[in-house]
């Protein structure tokens, strides 16, 4: 709430430190120099700390946290050619350079240590919940009512996912640097120091380059320009076209990355859908944050013709909250404030245009939940003030909730260990959407839990049509020897024109086991026919060659996979094979000194360079050599040996 400035005692003020605007207090010269505050700034974070603690334990997610970091190679040298690329290109389908950077300088010093990238992601969360209470202070909420909006945006559920996601590390930069705009914005407008100035720009860059979120920045001034009645001219709208064209840049350029990832509007909703979808969103955000249940890190999202009817009921829950909001709030610009904040930092995620499963992300509140908290405080101390009997039983309540809101925040905290702990509790908030399914069965099949792997493909098949889980599931029958299956799954898949050279490479591996020779072929040609650069299919169809007496092929094939990878001792082995079968003996035995060279199973090649030593008539070499290969375990026949002997 804002101050009542003549009815509070303070030391007198130097003019020339402090200037008081409207009704805004800025106490920012002397603020933490204060022992009460610095001891609530102590609380905030300490509280904060431990209700966020458990993220310190959890690792990495398959869930973005690969092609974001463990798997980013831009990341994996913080050289000039790597900055570069950060800068000019999109990660996935975002375009959050600032983020990136920060992962390729952790990388430099920790490696990919999940512990150091979660305790950062943590102490920039700590850092924004101090920018809040500083920011509250500055307009004009007392200190103690200013503390319980920082702790309520420390401790919220909703505000979990932000901090326990090393890949939204995107999410707690970019609200650093846009908390530090507006409150150098705030600074700015009351001192009129340049040096405020340069700093919003800058802050204001680094945020739209962390996360394209910040391109709401310009909005969020409006509003602080209502809250210090600062009068609605043409003026204040031109003083914000650097802040607009700014946003307006960085925003079509996020939009070409969505667009070229193919991640934008990948619904094809009509816009009275839109409509509905965008406004359930805004409700949903708005009793979320007042009563954070049901979380999750996917949302179920309603197909296109498909809408429950609490949709189209929405719009009308939006409008009675407007009339509202316009009826007791006549006298005041602080609901209107909150409102405003909450809304111009929402309104660009309502997925009225849905881009990936970013449906009713939790995250996207971190920095609009502020405006709502502001509300929610101004309101109890309104209360407090005009019935002073309501003042314990307000602050028990609030008390209650805030305890309440820790312990929610500390049991989803836990919820993100790894990838099996989160997305089983999706599961058992969202057990209709496959993907929750097949993102766990990835989790089984990196830590070689076939069945689990097949038994959730296999609940996300029923489900859903989808070819790659069809391909997973075929490649964990094959691994477990279960052809039939793997078949079946390899053919529905190819019958519905995919375009996977991995699902035509395994089904070729599958015919090539069972010696169907020409169907392997078929399969392996069509598979560099998608990848031409597919060395594995380019090896298996030298041994489909091979085992068709095609020796030239066969021979090609080798040499192909052997121009890259010169230490695959197979391939000298099996070129070697098809030299012997064309009588180029004097080659086929450099190819087997170059096996031998390589380590690939020496007693077998030892034993084959035996059988064309003695096609050579060089019993002497031919004996050498099948005794090698019987000293490495190598079964080769007595008889033969005995042979070689005489």
């Amino acid at each position: 709430m804002v101050r009542n400035i003549q009815n509070e005692k303070r030391k007198p003020i130097k003019t020339e430190q402090i200037k008081v605007k409207d009704t805004l207090v800025d106490d920012s010269k002397i603020w933490w120099k204060d022992k009460t505050n610095l001891l609530l700034i102590a609380s905030l974070l300490v509280v904060t700390f431990i209700v966020l603690s458990p993220v310190l334990n959890a690792g990495f997610v398959l869930w973005d946290d690969d092609y974001n970091v463990f798997e980013n190679l831009n990341i994996k040298a913080l050289t000039f050619q790597n900055i570069k690329t950060i800068f000019t290109t999109a990660c996935g389908s975002n375009y959050n350079p600032l983020t990136t950077l920060s992962f390729a300088i952790e990388h430099y010093f920790i490696k990919l240590d999940p512990f150091y990238y979660h305790l950062h992601n943590l102490i920039l969360h700590l850092i924004n919940t101090l920018l809040v209470f500083w920011f509250m202070m500055l307009i004009g909420l007392k200190r103690y009512w200013a503390f319980v909006v920082a702790l309520l945006f420390g401790i919220h559920p909703m505000h979990v996912e932000s901090v326990a996601w090393i890949t939204e590390r995107k999410d707690v930069l970019y609200a650093l640097f846009y908390l530090a705009a507006i409150i150098n914005y705030i600074y700015y407008q009351r001192l009129k120091n340049i040096k405020y100035l340069l700093l919003i720009y800058t802050f204001f860059l680094f945020s739209l380059l962390a996360k394209i979120q910040a391109v709401s920045l310009p909005l969020t001034l409006l509003t602080i320009d209502y809250l210090m009645k600062r009068p609605l001219k043409f003026n204040l709208l031109i003083e914000k076209i650097p802040y607009f064209l700014l946003s307006f840049a960085v925003g079509l350029l996020g939009i070409h990355f969505l667009k070229s990832s193919q991640s934008l509007d990948y619904l094809n909703y009509n816009l009275f859908e839109r409509i509905m979808l965008g406004s359930a969103s805004l409700c949903i955000y708005l009793y979320k944050i007042i009563v954070p249940i049901n979380l999750s890190i996917v949302h179920n999202m309603p197909m296109p013709g498909k809408f429950a009817s609490i949709y189209y009921i929405t719009p009308f829950i939006i409008i009675f909250i407007g009339i509202i909001v316009y009826l007791y709030n006549k006298n005041s610009r602080a609901i209107t404030f909150g409102i405003l904040f909450f809304l111009f930092n929402i309104v660009f995620l309502l997925q009225m245009v849905p881009a990936g499963n970013a449906y009713n992300a939790e995250r996207f509140s971190y920095i609009s939940g502020i405006g709502l908290f502001y509300i929610i405080v101004y309101v109890l101390e309104w209360f407090i003030t005009k019935r002073k009997n309501l003042k314990t039983p307000i602050i028990t309540s609030l008390t209650i909730i805030i305890l309440i809101f820790s312990f929610i925040s500390y049991t989803r905290a836990q919820q993100w260990k790894n990838t099996e702990t989160l997305f089983s509790d999706a599961k058992a908030k969202e057990p209709t959407l496959p993907i929750v399914y097949t993102v766990r069965a990835r989790y089984y099949i990196e830590n070689k839990n076939q069945a689990k792997a097949i038994s959730d493909l296999t609940s996300s098949l029923n489900l859903e049509v989808n070819d790659h889980a069809y391909i997973q599931r075929g490649v964990l029958y094959f691994e477990l020897n279960d052809y039939d299956n793997a078949l079946t799954d390899f053919n529905i898949a190819i019958s519905h024109n995919t375009l996977d050279s991995n699902c035509y490479f395994d089904r070729g591996l599958i015919y090539l086991n069972r010696l169907k020779l020409d169907s392997a072929l078929k399969d392996f040609n069509k598979a560099l026919t998608i990848n031409p650069t597919f060395n594995k299919a380019i090896g298996n169809r030298a041994t489909a060659y091979f085992q068709l007496k095609q020796y030239e092929n066969s021979i090609k094939d080798c040499n192909a996979v052997l121009e890259k990878y010169p230490e695959k001792g197979f391939y000298y082995n099996l070129k070697a094979l098809s030299e012997v079968e064309l009588k180029q003996y004097e080659q086929a035995l450099k190819d087997y000194d170059f096996a031998i060279k390589t380590g690939f199973d020496e007693g077998l090649v030892y034993s084959n360079r035996s059988q064309l030593y003695f096609k050579m008539g060089e019993k002497a070499n031919a004996l050498n050599d099948a005794l090698k290969a019987k000293s490495l375990g190598q079964d080769v026949s007595p008889e033969y040996i005995e042979y070689l002997k005489h």
